[in-house]
């Protein structure tokens, strides 16, 4: 796993701990502005050899935030005791459940294994095809090139297809971070929308939903607008 700071500022004292998705990188998030945050970026699934505490100095921050974003959501639970010790003001979710590869509550566990089975590159192209698909009412436009993710190397698709296998080697349990509110996109075409909505609808967990595709960050313009 790997973290980035997004924003750092020594007088901030707030802080937005965020779990991107798989393969996901900063550019996803590049144009929610707020300088009073400041923001670390977790990512790279390929190994869970991490520790929040390591990386924050928690005395320093009055309001503490997490966001989750699609795989993030899942992945995060492997830090549940940390996060829990850590007092979080608010946890939310975005296009992801704590049951990812899950037949009722996220992604069906026979397209996922066939995901790591077929994975190239044309099926990479199609991932990200399919997670920005969606012509939406957007107030915040972003345009984002499938060039800030993919590659035409054989270390990126590697790398992918890791991520994909590691994250199929979480065994889940019935211990799951208590998110505060999540949001779902109407049409994701990656995480089916009704699976989203019966984890969080069984989790009694307030939830938004939004016209827009599993890409759903154009929905906002700043990141306080998200947490509020």
């Amino acid at each position: 796993m790997n973290h980035l700071w997004l924003k750092k500022n020594p007088k901030n004292k707030k802080l937005i701990v965020f779990f991107n998705g798989w393969m996901m990188n900063e550019k996803i998030v590049a144009h929610l502005e707020d300088d009073s945050f400041d923001i670390v970026m977790i990512n790279d699934y390929r190994d869970f050899h991490f520790s929040l505490f390591h990386i924050l100095d928690d005395a320093k921050y009055d309001e503490k935030y997490l966001i989750a974003f699609s795989m993030g959501v899942y992945c995060a639970n492997l830090f549940k005791d940390e996060i829990e010790k850590l007092n979080f003001n608010k946890k939310i979710a975005l296009n992801g459940t704590n049951r990812m590869i899950d037949d009722v509550f996220g992604i069906p566990k026979r397209i996922y294994n066939l995901t790591i089975k077929l994975f190239n590159q044309t099926s990479f192209e199609k991932f990200l095809d399919n997670m920005f698909k969606k012509s939406s009412s957007i107030d915040c436009a972003i345009e984002i090139s499938y060039k800030d993710f993919i590659k035409n190397d054989s270390e990126t698709l590697k790398r992918a297809k890791q991520e994909l296998i590691s994250i199929s080697k979480i065994n889940p349990t019935n211990s799951f971070i208590k998110y505060d509110k999540s949001f779902v996109s109407e049409f994701d075409k990656i995480i089916p929308s009704k699976n989203q909505l019966n984890y969080w609808q069984s989790v009694s967990t307030k939830t938004i939903v939004k016209d827009a595709p599993h890409y759903i960050f154009n929905q906002f313009c700043s990141w306080s607008e998200l947490i509020c």
